[in-house]
C-alpha cells in the first residue's frame, strides 16, 4: 500500500470537486485512492462553494474573487495565492503536496516546479493541447490508422473532414465532399460554443471575407443522438512505449447522452446543456460495446503520450447504428463530478469490497495505487440527468438573486425551495439539487447561471411536459 499523501484539488469551479467530498466518498478512508491522506480543495467563493466548506470545515478554503468581484480566479492564481500555499504548506507538514488541478498549463506547470510541489495531471503536452480542435483532429487520424488493422477499428469511425484556411477552399467543393449544411469549428472552444452549421454560401464567404488565413474545421453533418462516456487510462508507469498499448488499463464510466440546444436553457442549437445517464443505459448492449471500444481505443492511444488520468468522448449514434466519435477531451469532464455522486451512492464500502467511481479511478490512476485489490470497473447502470441555464443574452449578466444550494421540488412556477443541501445525493423522489453563480459574478453570454441535478430521468422528475417546465424554470432566473 502506498504511503498516505497530501492531495489538494485546486479549481475555479467547487462543483468539478464534489465528485471526491461528497457524502459516499470519504477522503480520509484507508480505501480511498489517496491511501488514507488528506484531501484538501481550493476554489472560489460562491455559494455552493461556501455550503461545502461549512460542512467540511478546513478541508474546504474558499478564496475572495477579483478586486471587482465580478470574475472566478483563475487557477493559476488560486495557486499563486499567498494564503493558499500557506494552507497548503500546513496541511502537508514534512511531506511533499500533491497538487490536482481541472486542466493544466505551462504556467500551472512552471509555478509547482518552482514550489517544489508535484502536480498530479499529465504533462501538458500530453493531453490539454489536444484541446485545440484541429490538433486534436490530425492527432485522431493517427489513431484510425493505428486501428485500421484491428477488429476494433470497425466498431467506431471519425466523420469525414476536411481541415485548412478559410481562403483556400469555394463553398461549391465543401458541399461537394461533405455534403450540405456541414458543421463549422474553430479551433477553440468547448461545449458547442463556436461551433455551427454552415448554411449558405454567403455565410462561408463572409467568414473568408472577415478571417482568410485563419484554420477551420469542417465536418459532414450526421444525423443520430450525441452520447458522452468518461473513462480513465491507469498504467504502472508513465512511460509507455507506443508498442506498449496492452499494458495499459481503460476504465470506462457510465454512458450518457448529451442534452444540446434545450430550448430555455440555451438559444444556441450546438451548446451542450447537460447530460442524462437514464438516456445511456437504454442503448443496445452491441452500441455500448462499441461506444466502450471507442474509449479503450483513445484512451491506450493516450497513455502512448504519457496522458493518464480521466478524459471523455463525444459520439454520434446515427441511425443505421454506427458510431462517429465527434471529439475527445483530454481533462475531466463537466460531467464526471455527477456522474461519480451516482456510482458512489450505489457503491458499497468500504472501498476494498465495492467499485470505485470514475473520479476515485482518476485519483487512483494519477497516484499510481495500483495495489488496492478493487475490481477493474464502474456500478455498471446510474439514473439521472443535470441541465445547465446558460446566459441567452448577447451581452455579459448578472444574477439579481441566487439559488441557494438546495433541494428543490417541481413545480407549475419552476422550482421551489425545500431545504439546504450540497449535493444530489441528498435529495428525494421528485425533487432536484439547484445551485446558481454568485450573484456578483458577471458571466459572459452563454456562460453558465443555473445547474439543476437529479436522480431520476427527466420525465419522472420534470413532468410529461418537460419544455415547459424548463421554460418555467428558466424565467425564475431574473438578472440585475
Amino acid at each position: 500500500m502506498n504511503a498516505p499523501k497530501s492531495i489538494v484539488y485546486i479549481t475555479r469551479d467547487v462543483e468539478r470537486a464534489v465528485g471526491l467530498l461528497g457524502e459516499h466518498t470519504p477522503s480520509r478512508s484507508a480505501g480511498h485512492p489517496s491511501g488514507g491522506g488528506d484531501l484538501l480543495v481550493v476554489t472560489n467563493v460562491s455559494p455552493l462553494a461556501e455550503a461545502m466548506a461549512q460542512k467540511y470545515g478546513k478541508q474546504v478554503i474558499t478564496v475572495p474573487r477579483s478586486r471587482d468581484r465580478s470574475r472566478p480566479v483563475p487557477t493559476v492564481d488560486l495557486l499563486q495565492n499567498d494564503f493558499v500555499q500557506e494552507k497548503i504548506q500546513e496541511l502537508s507538514q514534512d511531506k511533499k503536496p500533491h497538487i490536482l488541478v481541472f486542466k493544466t498549463s505551462p504556467q500551472i506547470e512552471s509555478e509547482c516546479e518552482r514550489l517544489g510541489w508535484k502536480l498530479l495531471n499529465p504533462p501538458y503536452e500530453a493531453g490539454t493541447v489536444l484541446e485545440e480542435k484541429i490538433i486534436q483532429w490530425r492527432w485522431l487520424q493517427t489513431i484510425v490508422g493505428a486501428y485500421c488493422n484491428t477488429p476494433l477499428r470497425a466498431e467506431w469511425q471519425l466523420p469525414q473532414t476536411w481541415t485548412g484556411q478559410l481562403k483556400i477552399r469555394s463553398y461549391k467543393e465543401l458541399l461537394s465532399d461533405l455534403g450540405s449544411q456541414p458543421i463549422v469549428q474553430f479551433n477553440r472552444g468547448h461545449t458547442g460554443l463556436g461551433t455551427f452549421r454552415l448554411e449558405s454560401e454567403e455565410q462561408w464567404k463572409e467568414l473568408q471575407t472577415k478571417f482568410p488565413k485563419r484554420e477551420v474545421k469542417v465536418a459532414r453533418w450526421y444525423g443520430g443522438k450525441a452520447y458522452t462516456v468518461n473513462a480513465v487510462a491507469s498504467s504502472h508507469a508513465r512511460e509507455i512505449p507506443r508498442q506498449a498499448r496492452n499494458d495499459v488499463t481503460v476504465i470506462v464510466g457510465n454512458i450518457s447522452k448529451q442534452l444540446t440546444g434545450t430550448p430555455g436553457c440555451t438559444n444556441n442549437p450546438y451548446a451542450t446543456v447537460g447530460n442524462d445517464w437514464s438516456e445511456g443505459s437504454k442503448l443496445t448492449d452491441e452500441i455500448k460495446y462499441k461506444i466502450y471500444s471507442c474509449a479503450d481505443a483513445i484512451g491506450r492511444a493516450l497513455a502512448t503520450r504519457k496522458f493518464i488520468g480521466i478524459f471523455g468522448i463525444d459520439v454520434i449514434v446515427t441511425d443505421e447504428g454506427r458510431i462517429i466519435l465527434i471529439e475527445m477531451n483530454p481533462r475531466q469532464p463537466a460531467s464526471a463530478s455527477m456522474e461519480s455522486q451516482l456510482q458512489s451512492e450505489h457503491t458499497p464500502r468500504p472501498l476494498s469490497r465495492g467499485e470505485l467511481s470514475i473520479m476515485e479511478w482518476h485519483m487512483r490512476a494519477l497516484l499510481g495505487n495500483e495495489e488496492l485489490g478493487i475490481t477493474n470497473n464502474v456500478p455498471k447502470s446510474v439514473n439521472g440527468f443535470q441541465l445547465f441555464f446558460r446566459n441567452v443574452e448577447n451581452h455579459p449578466v448578472r444574477l439579481k438573486d441566487e439559488f441557494t444550494p438546495g433541494r428543490y421540488k417541481i413545480s407549475e412556477q419552476g422550482i421551489e425551495f425545500v431545504e439546504k443541501a450540497i449535493s444530489v445525493v441528498e435529495i428525494q423522489k421528485g425533487e432536484v439539487f439547484a445551485f446558481s453563480v454568485s450573484k456578483n459574478e458577471t458571466v459572459k453570454p452563454g456562460g453558465e447561471l443555473l445547474r439543476i441535478q437529479a436522480k431520476n430521468d427527466m420525465i419522472h422528475t420534470l413532468g410529461d411536459n418537460c419544455e415547459k417546465t424548463i421554460r418555467a424554470i428558466h424565467r425564475q432566473i431574473e438578472l440585475a
